[in-house]
C-alpha cells in the first residue's frame, strides 16, 4: 500500500521525519509531498524544501519526495493513492487535522486520512519554531537534520551558538 504525506515542509523538521518512519511501519511506499499553502509566506522555494526533505531521507527505501502546487488530494488521485497521512503534534494539531480531512473527504471521498502522531520527544517544535530558532543562532542538531541546520543558518545569515562556542567552521 502507497499514502502521501504531504506538507510545505519549510523546513523538515526531526519531527517530519519521524511521521516518515511511522508511516514506513503502515505502508510500503510513503510520496512525501512538498506542497505550497497560498496562506504561508515561506523562507524556502518549493524546490529548495523538495532538496532538503530529499537530502534529509536518504536512508529510507520506500520513500518518494514529490512537490505539488496544487490540491493534494489532486496528485492522490492523479498516482492513485488512497491514503493521506497527516502528522499532529498535539490537541491543537489533531483539530485542524481532523477539520482537513473533513475537506479532504469531500473533494475525495475515495481518499482515506490518517493522522499519525509525531514522536513525543520531537512534538515540541514547529518548521516555524526551528525558523525562530535559527534566527537566534540556537543549537539545531535536536530539532532538524545537519543539511537543515546549514540552509537556515545561511539562510539567516547566522552562526549556531555551539559552533561559535567551540570554535568550529561553518
Amino acid at each position: 500500500m502507497v499514502a502521501v504525506y504531504a506538507g510545505s515542509f519549510d523546513p523538515v523538521t526531526r519531527g517530519h521525519l519521524s511521521v516518515v518512519d511511522r508511516a514506513l511501519s503502515l505502508f510500503d511506499r510513503v510520496h512525501c509531498l512538498v506542497a505550497d499553502n497560498p496562506n504561508k509566506q515561506y523562507l524556502f522555494d518549493r524546490e529548495q524544501r523538495s532538496a532538503l526533505l530529499q537530502r534529509s531521507l536518504p536512508a529510507r527505501p520506500g520513500v518518494v519526495v514529490a512537490a505539488t502546487a496544487g490540491y493534494v488530494v489532486d496528485y492522490a488521485r492523479k498516482h492513485e493513492i488512497r491514503f493521506l497521512i497527516r502528522g499532529v503534534r498535539n490537541v491543537a494539531d489533531a483539530r485542524y487535522e481532523a477539520d482537513m480531512a473533513a475537506v479532504n473527504a469531500r473533494l475525495a471521498p475515495d481518499v482515506c486520512t490518517i493522522l499519525v502522531p509525531a514522536d513525543p520527544l520531537l512534538a515540541d517544535v514547529s518548521s516555524s519554531q526551528l525558523r525562530a530558532l535559527a534566527r537566534r543562532g540556537a543549537e539545531l542538531d535536536r530539532w532538524c537534520t545537519p543539511v537543515v541546520a546549514r540552509a537556515l543558518q545561511a539562510a539567516y545569515g547566522v552562526e549556531s551558538s555551539h559552533h561559535a562556542r567551540h570554535g568550529a567552521a561553518k
